[in-house]
C-alpha cells in the first residue's frame, strides 16, 4: 500500500529538482552568469517546496490510505446497525410498504431536450 505523503514529497522534490536543473543548466550551457533574478526565483521555490512539504506532512492534515478505509469501514458498520434497529422497528404491513416503494419497473427519471435531468412523476 503506497503512503501518499512519501509520494507528495517524491513528487515535490523531483519538480523542484528539475526547474533548478533548467534554470542552472541553462544558465551555465548559455555560458552567462548567475545573477539577482536566480538567487529571488531559488527562494520562490525554497518557500513554494517549504509551504509544499508543510502541507503535505503537517497543515493538510491527509491521511494515510488505510485510515482512510479503516474509517469507511467503521461508518458503513455504523450505518447497517442504524439501519437494522429501523427495520426491527417495522411491523410486517410497513415492511411490504417499504418493498413496494423501494419497487420500481420503470426509471422515474428522464433527460429532456437540452440535456436536462427530469423527475417523471410515477402514476
Amino acid at each position: 500500500m503506497k503512503n501518499i505523503r512519501l509520494e507528495a514529497t517524491k513528487y515535490i522534490w523531483t519538480a523542484i529538482a528539475v526547474i533548478m536543473a533548467f534554470l542552472y543548466g541553462g544558465t551555465v550551457i548559455a555560458e552567462q552568469s548567475i545573477g539577482v533574478e536566480h538567487v529571488i526565483i531559488t527562494i520562490v521555490l525554497g518557500i513554494a517546496a517549504f509551504l509544499s512539504m508543510g502541507t503535505v506532512w503537517n497543515w493538510g492534515d491527509v491521511k494515510f490510505e488505510n485510515e482512510f478505509i479503516e474509517e469507511s469501514s467503521q461508518e458503513k458498520m455504523k450505518r447497517s446497525r442504524k439501519l437494522e434497529r429501523m427495520l426491527k422497528r417495522l411491523n410486517d404491513e410497513d415492511l411490504e410498504a417499504l418493498r413496494q416503494h423501494l419497487r420500481y419497473e420503470e426509471e422515474p427519471y428522464d433527460i429532456g431536450e437540452d440535456g436536462e435531468l427530469l423527475y417523471m412523476e410515477r402514476r
